[in-house]
């Protein structure tokens, strides 16, 4: 189901229409995924979705937590060289405001500021905080990469007695070992 609403979602192209349907999904609160789904379609369609959905692109919560984070730079980089400049100033601040909002300043957010500000073009950067921090990571070696989340994959394949005696370390070939 959710698939189908990506594809319907990408296929798209009333920017009206897609604003009011992140409208509704944000009034009731959806689990992590939709965000997921919401960021992966405006990753794939800039020009439509993505400039639909651009305010995500300076929301606090979707740059930083852990399920949409690592989208969410993704997006950064598809949506921000179509981003006006007040826009992208909007987007600069969110990202270099992330240590300042976490409890403690830690230290995890200033990963995630140093990351998301790397997934954006560095010649488009408009607000002085951000050029700076910018400058200050390429001297020290650059900033972190936007690595995608973890997959985790799981398979299945027929399993047969031979596999189970294998898989104890049981010598197959000896004619000692097979009751016939």
């Amino acid at each position: 189901m959710l698939n189908a609403f990506q594809n319907y979602l990408e296929r798209l192209m009333d920017a009206g229409l897609i604003q009011g349907l992140a409208y509704d999904i944000a009034a009731h609160q959806p689990p992590a995924v939709v965000w997921r789904l919401l960021l992966a379609a405006g990753t794939k369609h800039p020009t439509t979705v993505g400039h639909a959905i651009r305010s995500l692109a300076w929301d606090h919560s979707i740059v930083t937590e852990s399920d949409t984070t690592s989208l969410a730079g993704g997006f950064l980089q598809a949506i921000y060289p179509t981003l006006v400049e007040a826009e992208r100033g909007r987007v600069e601040q969110a990202i270099m405001e992330i240590p300042a909002r976490v409890p403690e300043n830690v230290p995890v957010a200033s990963r995630f500021r140093d990351r998301l500000i790397g997934c954006l073009d560095p010649t488009l950067l408009v607000t002085p905080a951000a050029i700076a921090h910018r400058v200050a990571l390429e001297t020290s070696g650059g900033p972190p990469p936007n690595l995608p989340d973890p997959k985790i994959e799981v398979s299945h394949r027929e399993f047969s007695q031979d596999d189970f005696h294998r898989e104890r370390g049981v010598p197959l070939a000896d004619p000692n070992t097979n009751e016939s």
